[in-house]
């Protein structure tokens, strides 16, 4: 991985975050990651390094439908933007973007995950008590 990605998993890897939060640095643990049965997986961010990468991935492709993605992609080539278009990604960014950037993006993807899925619970206020 480049020094871009290492940061930006280092900022990933110190999320404070409500839900579960995994790391797959290849395609390969994604790919069985995303092969177990009742694991929903709520975001991915992907960073492509290569264009190799990204050709490998296209093949999970209809794994990710259901998944809220955020693509990073190595090059800004029409045909690139393409095929990370093609993932249907929420966000879609290349590697020269501020990492913080995709933190503030991830951070709210999260939360209207998490607002989603675990709506708040009605709160029942206590009767007030007049002396």
């Amino acid at each position: 991985m480049d020094r871009w990605g290492k940061k930006l998993f280092g900022m990933l890897e110190r999320l404070n975050v409500d839900v579960g939060l995994e790391l797959h640095r290849s395609t390969q643990s994604l790919h069985r990651r995303l092969c177990q049965p009742l694991h929903e997986v709520p975001v991915a961010v992907i960073y492509l390094v290569r264009d190799e990468d990204l050709s490998r991935l296209l093949s999970l492709r209809e794994l990710l439908l259901d998944v809220r993605l955020i693509v990073i992609l190595p090059d800004r080539e029409t045909d690139t933007t393409s095929k990370g278009h093609s993932f249907r990604p929420r966000f879609l960014t290349y590697g020269d973007a501020d990492p913080k950037e995709i933190i503030v993006v991830l951070k709210g993807m999260l939360k209207e995950y998490s607002r989603l899925t675990f709506p708040a619970k009605e709160r029942v206020s206590s009767p007030s008590v007049e002396e």
